[in-house]
Parts: structure tokens; sequence; C-alpha cells
């Protein structure tokens, strides 16, 4: 008698090819995942470093301020005579800044944000997606 039907091997090679065509078929779809988690994850970053330098204004009696360049961005203190950079941070690979080179975001004693002509910090990954921190007269920070 002969029987028809495919052997455990045929099955197991095409089972294999398919897998390997999903792969490559999803692979950009989770190239943009990861570009956008690593935008989000950089941004609240930036964003609970400015709250902390806000609270630890109020909490310590002194400024801070958060310079933001082009590459990175700096959490300093004002300690007698000086500014002590406490914290320093390069943006990661793909993700890149939007607007101004450089802006500074002050801090006094009292926590209260001084309101500088742009307050809002804008980046972007490499696929073109954007956040933004923004900044408000009172010190409330938000993510957009």
């Amino acid at each position: 008698m002969n029987k028809r039907g495919y052997t455990l091997v045929e099955l197991l090679v095409c089972l294999a090819i398919l897998g390997l065509l999903t792969g490559i078929a999803t692979a950009p779809l989770f190239g943009k995942q990861r570009s956008r988690q690593l935008l989000s994850s950089t941004i609240i970053g930036l964003s609970n470093d400015l709250r902390a330098a806000r609270f630890a204004a109020m909490k310590e009696g002194r400024p801070y301020c958060v310079e933001i360049y082009a590459t990175n961005y700096t959490v300093s203190a004002q300690a007698p005579g000086q500014w002590e950079i406490i914290k320093r941070v390069y943006w990661p690979k793909g993700i890149t800044r939007v607007g101004t080179l450089y802006v500074k975001l002050s801090f006094p004693a009292s926590g209260l944000f001084k309101e500088v002509g742009n307050n809002t910090v804008t980046l972007k990954d490499d696929r073109g997606h954007q956040m933004q921190v923004i900044i408000s007269g009172g010190g409330r920070i938000r993510i957009e």
C-alpha cells in the first residue's frame, strides 16, 4: 500500500522557512518600536532630571540650573563662588535635539521656574518622531 503525505522533516523545513520569512518581514516594525522607546525613555529621563533639579533647589535652598545643548544636557547647582555640575547626560545614538542649540533652565531656591524665551525642549529620533518637555512658569513639567 502506497501512503501519501509529508514527512516530519519536510514539515519542519517548511515551518523554518515560514519563520524566517516572518522575521524578515517584521524586522522594520521592531526597529521603529525600538526607536520610539529610546526617544520616550530619553525624554522621560530629561523630565525627571528637571523635576529633581526643581525639588533639590527647594530642599537645599540653593539655585539649580539645567543647561541643554545640541548633544547633551547638564544639571548644575550653585556652590559658593561657582556652579557645580551634578550630572551630564549625552543624547543616545539616533536621538537629536530640535531647535536652538542652547537653552538654560533655572530653578531658584523657591523652586519656581524662571521663564525664558524658550521653555520647551524638543527631541526627535532618527525616524522623525518628536517629543517635547514643556516647563510652565510655575515650574510644572509635562511631556507631549
